[in-house]
């Protein structure tokens, strides 16, 4: 993620406005600040980005975490008004279902989200309450807080659109449509599952361990509500997503990835 250094253009008194209008329960007990906690793996960009947002009039930074094990405890501790989740980072909607359902007085928005409806709509589905896309700035980025603890959120369209599309489908379509929940590698393993595939032949086609195929797996059925593999691979063509019809970011299956 590359971060701007545009923080500067929202002024201290426009950022105090925006804060005077959030709810009574998201202040600190000393000022009107929100306190925010900022969960990235490269430490240099969380520390830019914490530098960034700390001079943000309104904003108060509790600072960050670079693993989840370190993130759900300082989320505990701290008890946080925003936490902001770098999509980037391992499992990042995992972690975001976690939050939702633990940490239930922080607000969750994800970062550097690719501008897909797809994608945004997983990050809702997990439990986000707002989201900025990968090339949001930093004043962007700030506008969403103030908005996400306003109880406002700005909605393009073509998000608007498939959001309500998806709500109007019928469970029993919406079921089984996984895609935006499953990582790549776990789209790339359930590809070969419907093609019946072992797992170490899918080890040997993805060039990794056993025992992590075995993972991917489990987190595959896991997250289709699957009971066996072979459920998961007769449903695997009514994901929305597949490995072969992948939004912008997916890559065809190289039998040589990692």
């Amino acid at each position: 993620m590359i971060l701007g250094t545009s923080a500067g253009n929202m002024s201290c008194a426009q950022s105090r406005r925006s804060s005077q209008d959030l709810p009574h329960s998201l202040k600190s007990t000393n000022s009107d600040s929100i306190h925010i906690l900022i969960v990235e793996e490269v430490r240099i960009c969380l520390e830019s980005l914490a530098t960034a947002l700390g001079t943000v009039c309104g904003l108060s930074m509790l600072g960050g975490a670079c693993d989840a094990v370190k993130a759900r405890a300082d989320i505990a501790k701290r008890h946080p008004a925003v936490v902001l989740v770098d999509m980037g980072f391992p499992d990042a909607l995992e972690l975001i279902r976690e939050l939702r359902r633990d940490a239930v007085d922080s607000h969750v928005i994800a970062f550097a989200v690719r501008d897909s409806p797809i994608d945004i709509i997983a990050c809702a589905e997990a439990g986000a309450a707002g989201y900025a896309t990968v090339d949001a700035s930093i004043d962007q980025l700030v506008e969403s807080i103030f908005q996400v603890v306003s109880g406002k959120l700005e909605c393009p369209p073509n998000v608007a659109f498939d959001s309500f599309r998806r709500i109007g489908t019928p469970d029993s379509d919406r079921r089984y449509s996984a895609g935006p929940m499953l990582t790549e590698r776990e789209l790339q393993v359930l590809h070969l599952l419907s093609n019946r595939l072992s797992n170490k032949e899918i080890a040997r086609a993805l060039n990794i361990a056993v025992s992590t195929v075995k993972n991917h797996v489990h987190h595959v059925l896991e997250k289709m509500d699957a009971p066996s593999r072979a459920f998961a691979a007769r449903n695997a063509n009514r994901l929305l997503i597949t490995p072969n019809t992948h939004s912008p970011g997916h890559h065809d299956l190289d039998p040589a990835g990692s």
